[in-house]
């Protein structure tokens, strides 16, 4: 990349923030009086022009995922192994800010993956010649872009991980019997696992899943453990499209303001409080035929309660959130409205703050939060 092209990409940014300044100057015009009753023209042009200017910049910030892709068959090449990589989704476009964060992480899980392929090629010793295969599959989806890594090694050994939470006291062996394979993998992505007592390179694997879930929550995205259909333990790793602004529906909690990503939510609902069941001494509500939680705001976001809940009350105001494999209604105070909002990081002092992904500013200059759902349920 020669340095025009950096200047240029500088002078991207600089527009991009420009964008994000003149949306709040725009959304702190609709509270004003003046704008109330009258001149609802002017203020609806520069709601359509500031739009406008928004798609235009988001366009040219989009950039192909080819540009981290093509990495991944120098690292292919590399390998004392052979091996066959399958990538899908090379087109799908997003964020240049966001490929700038993901291009060194997602290129250090696949070496790790081949790793892991070299040393089980080792360990096995067998002379028999097999093609060990990695796919790699992007799919768009709303707001967000899907990633699976996928192997037929074995990344992680499930009998060597309910060793380590047993003999960790994390569960007891009659706790994880009543869990499925899927929970049992996704174990290790709780800050609770210790990576003391297994094998060296079970540590090795474990320890490149945690990390690569620490890069993409850092740029408001997630990542969870599956299996495929043909048994392999896959890696799904979930980015947004865009990073700097987005859509959010805006909620009060105890008279604060908080915002919750749009592509976060799947609707808003008013429920009778007689529709509230307890399962196991937990708050759930019956939703598309599924039960599913339902989580006080207050207690998600560890506010006291001065006072109690009327448990009178007929209805109460939830929030149907789903972070893709798993949906809860968050109970709050006030449903508002929808907008979009600048996002704002929380600086590294407040950064690893449980459940609050950042901060943005409202249109009366109010700082509203924003709500974390990854770990809701």
């Amino acid at each position: 990349m020669n340095k025009k092209n950096n200047l240029d990409l500088e002078n991207l940014d600089e527009i991009m923030d420009l964008v994000g300044e003149l949306l709040i100057s725009k959304s702190r015009l609709e509270t004003l009086e003046a704008f109330k009753d009258q001149d609802r023209d002017i203020l609806s042009q520069l709601d359509r022009i500031t739009g406008e200017l928004h798609d235009k910049v988001m366009k040219v910030r989009m950039i192909p995922l080819a540009n981290i892709f093509q990495e991944f068959n120098q690292i292919i090449k590399a390998s004392k192994t052979d091996i066959e990589l399958d990538i899908e989704g090379k087109d799908i476009e997003v964020d240049r800010a966001v490929i700038n964060k993901l291009a060194d992480p997602l290129s250090q899980f696949l070496k790790s993956l081949v790793s892991n392929i070299e040393e089980q090629k080792i360990q096995e010793n067998t002379k028999e010649e097999i093609t060990e295969e990695i796919s790699i599959k992007a799919t768009k989806t709303g707001n967000e872009v899907i990633i699976e890594f996928e192997d037929n090694a074995k990344l992680i050994d499930l009998d060597q991980l309910q060793e380590k939470i047993i003999d960790n006291n994390i569960l007891s062996k009659e706790e994880l019997e009543k869990m499925s394979k899927e929970e049992i993998f996704n174990l290790i992505l709780k800050d609770n696992i210790s990576a003391e007592k297994a094998a060296e390179d079970a540590d090795q694997n474990i320890a490149a899943v945690k990390s690569i879930k620490k890069d993409i929550e850092a740029i408001n995205g997630d990542l969870y453990l599956e299996l495929s259909e043909d048994n392999n333990l896959k890696t799904v790793i979930i980015i947004p499209l865009k990073f700097a602004i987005t859509e959010a529906l805006m909620v009060k909690v105890d008279d604060d303001l908080f915002a919750i990503p749009l592509e976060m939510v799947s609707e808003t609902k008013r429920i009778p409080n007689s529709k509230i069941k307890k399962v196991k001494n937990e708050d759930v509500i019956n939703y598309r035929e599924n039960t599913i939680p339902l989580i006080d705001s207050y207690d998600f976001l560890n506010f006291n309660k001065e006072v109690e809940s009327d448990s009178s009350a007929s209805e109460l105001e939830v929030v149907i959130v789903n972070t893709g494999r798993k949906s809860a209604a968050l109970r709050v105070d006030e449903l508002l409205n929808q907008q979009d909002i600048v996002v704002k990081s929380l600086g590294e002092l407040l950064s690893n703050t449980k459940n609050i992904a950042g901060a943005t500013i409202i249109g009366d200059g109010e700082i509203a939060l924003i709500i974390d759902v990854r770990d809701i349920a």
